[in-house]
């Protein structure tokens, strides 16, 4: 959740740069419901086609298995796992890249 947050609260000052506190605020919060999330990750990935609400039996045919008919909640909540799994390995890139340098200098 924190990431996600994070996430929102950035991409909105970055793309609003005029909005009021309220505004970011509001904008930012629209990024974190189940709906927008299930959104993206239709436009993305489309997470539920990769989404097993089975058990997986390694007898079973792949393609017998239920796919994409996952709830938004399921979704969102897989979106949600990729998106903060994005930021920790960007972070963790940023972090590596940084070495040797000054903080103030890799983020200028």
């Amino acid at each position: 959740d924190a990431a996600l947050k994070l996430m929102a609260s950035i991409h909105c000052g970055s793309c609003l740069p005029t909005a009021k506190e309220g505004e970011l605020s509001k904008a930012a919060q629209d990024f974190e419901t189940n709906k927008w999330l299930r959104h993206a990750s239709k436009a993305s990935w489309d997470l539920a086609q990769y989404i097993l609400l089975e058990a997986f039996r390694p007898k079973d045919l792949l393609a017998g298995l239920r796919r994409g008919t996952a709830p938004q909640k399921v979704v969102a909540d897989a979106m949600e796992a990729v998106l903060g799994a994005v930021f920790r390995s960007a972070a963790a890139s940023a972090s590596l890249a940084s070495l040797g340098k000054g903080i103030t200098e890799t983020w200028r």
